[in-house]
């Protein structure tokens, strides 16, 4: 079945032929990822993903979540754009560029989100949390109302927005768990600039 000029398939794996480049291999694994993740066959590495409406805001998310679990990597935030993903060539150059930074600088940026979430707590409520995984509703933190006005303040304080019906629990049970929330919703902000 075609839709938009592009075909859906089952999700099968490509077989990835042997003798091929570093870069044309992880092409190939993009590829599958758009197969495999989204039912989407991109037959073009280098179509505009954005142009053609392959490829939006919500299922950029997802595409990025999957990259970082099939490569083993973190994509940061600052690396995402939209030249890097404009095109299944242009995620693999981004694969391999990821591939190349310490994941100390990885973990540093992710610290610095946690760090600035603790602060949050600090400067807004008159909080001090230091367990970044301590459960925010059994130690006190948060109630109904705290859990509300701190999203709001994460809001102000990084320009985003947090559509009170896509909050899960989960998400926001503890300091690291807002911090990853943060960064999803920068990925998501990143994408509707495209």
């Amino acid at each position: 079945m075609r839709q938009g000029g592009v075909l859906l398939q089952s999700s099968i794996p490509a077989f990835i032929e042997p003798g091929l480049s570093e870069q044309e291999k992880v092409t190939r694994e993009v590829q599958d990822l758009f197969l495999e993740k989204l039912n989407i066959r991109v037959d073009s590495s280098n179509q505009d993903l954005f142009q053609t409406g392959i490829l939006d805001s919500t299922n950029m998310v997802q595409l990025l979540l999957h990259i970082e679990e099939r490569f083993g990597l973190r994509v940061p935030i600052e690396e995402v754009g939209a030249d890097s993903l404009r095109s299944v060539d242009s995620m693999a150059r981004l694969v391999s560029h990821c591939k190349n930074i310490p994941a100390d600088a990885a973990a540093e940026a992710e610290e610095d989100t946690i760090r600035e979430v603790q602060a949050l707590f600090l400067d807004k409520m008159a909080i001090r949390v230091d367990s970044v995984d301590a459960d925010l509703f059994q130690t006190g933190v948060f109630d109904s109302m705290t859990l509300v006005e701190f999203i709001l303040h994460l809001e102000e304080h990084f320009g985003l927005r947090f559509p009170m019906e896509d909050l899960e629990l989960d998400s926001v049970l503890s300091v690291s768990k807002l911090a990853g929330m943060v960064t999803k919703g920068k990925l998501a902000a990143a994408g509707n600039e495209f």
